[in-house]
């Protein structure tokens, strides 16, 4: 049996596009541009540029997403251009989550 691997993380990245979504944002791919001519997508994200806000993301799920990694250290985000004026590797901790979540539910307690 043969295992493959990968040696190192490859960077993603978004790309805005010409359809509106919510509110009159837009529609970001988030994928890898793999050559001049050759971009993956991953997801679709419906982004407001001048809050920082994402309404919804479309992604397909199929067979393959049930066949995941685990153990694996989790990267760091790409800053890339759309979050300039915020360090966007501090907005997704377990602890920043936490923080957030217990602002939404009011009680600390109750987002541990």
């Amino acid at each position: 049996m043969v295992e493959l691997a990968c040696t190192s993380y490859w960077l993603s990245s978004a790309r805005a596009t010409q359809e509106r979504c919510f509110n009159g944002s837009t529609i970001l791919n988030v994928g890898f541009d793999l050559s001049t001519n050759r971009w993956v997508n991953v997801f679709d994200v419906c982004y407001d540029e001048k809050l920082y806000h994402t309404h919804f993301v479309r992604h397909r799920m199929n067979r393959a997403n049930g066949g995941y990694q685990s153990g694996n250290p989790r990267p760091s985000w790409y800053q890339g251009a759309y979050y300039e004026e915020v360090n966007i590797n501090n907005l997704y901790t377990v602890n920043k989550q936490r923080e957030t979540i217990a602002i939404i539910l009011n009680s600390q307690s109750r987002a541990d």
